[in-house]
C-alpha cells in the first residue's frame, strides 16, 4: 500500500491530523483504516483509493491495518505541513481564498496589505509562519477551519507590504517543516 500527503503528494512519512492519501487494493466504502489500534477518520474509500485523517495521537512509527491486509509500518513525522492547490495537483495556484471570501486567481487577485486564507493539512505542533515572494508574512489565525473536515487547516495571512505583482510563491512552516513548493498566490498592485 502506497501513502502520500493529501495536498502535496509528499511520500516517506505521515504525520498526526495529516490527511493522507492512500493507494492499494481491497478497499470498500466500509473499510476501518486503523492506525496503532486507533480508527482514522475516512474522508472517502473507494476499491483502489482512499484518503483518511491520521489520528492525532500516533506513535513512530505507527502500524496501518486496513481491514484484514497485512500491516503497514510508516514513519511518523511531527509535522507535515503542505497547501492544497486549486488544480489538486500539488503545485500551481493555490486553493487559496481572498478577504472577500472570492477564490484567489491571477483575475481576481489580492494587493498587498489584504489577508488571503490558504488551506492545508499536516501543521503539527507549533507556530506557523507563512512566506510570499519570500517575504515574512503576518500569521492572523492558523488553526482547524470551522465547520469543515478535520485535518484541514486554515492559515489566514496578511499579503505583506511590498510583494510585486503576478502568481508569487507561497509557503508555509511548522518548526523545521515546510510545505512544498510551487505553490503560488495571485498578487496585483
Amino acid at each position: 500500500m502506497a501513502y502520500a500527503n493529501a495536498a502535496s503528494y509528499a511520500t516517506g512519512a505521515v504525520a498526526p491530523r495529516l490527511i493522507t492519501t492512500l493507494v492499494g487494493s481491497g478497499f470498500t466504502p466500509q473499510s476501518r483504516f486503523i492506525f496503532d489500534g486507533v480508527a482514522a477518520e475516512v474522508l472517502y474509500s473507494t476499491p483502489n483509493q482512499a484518503s483518511v485523517v491520521v489520528p492525532a495521537g500516533v506513535r513512530n512509527p505507527t502500524t496501518l491495518v486496513v481491514d484484514n491486509q497485512p500491516p503497514v509500518i510508516i514513519p511518523v513525522v511531527p509535522a507535515q505541513p503542505a497547501l492544497f492547490t486549486a488544480n489538486s495537483a500539488g503545485t500551481g495556484p493555490g486553493a487559496i481564498l481572498n478577504q472577500d471570501a472570492s477564490l484567489n486567481t491571477a483575475a481576481n487577485a489580492a494587493r498587498p496589505g489584504e489577508i488571503v486564507v490558504l488551506y492545508g493539512t499536516g501543521d503539527g505542533p507549533g507556530p506557523v509562519q507563512a512566506t510570499v515572494a519570500g517575504r515574512s508574512a503576518e500569521v492572523l489565525y492558523a488553526g482547524p477551519s470551522a465547520g469543515l473536515t478535520t485535518g484541514l487547516v486554515q492559515v489566514n495571512i496578511r499579503v505583506p507590504a511590498g510583494t510585486p505583482a503576478g502568481a508569487q510563491p507561497v509557503t508555509i512552516r511548522v518548526g523545521a517543516a515546510s510545505s512544498q513548493p510551487g505553490v503560488t498566490v495571485a498578487i496585483r498592485e
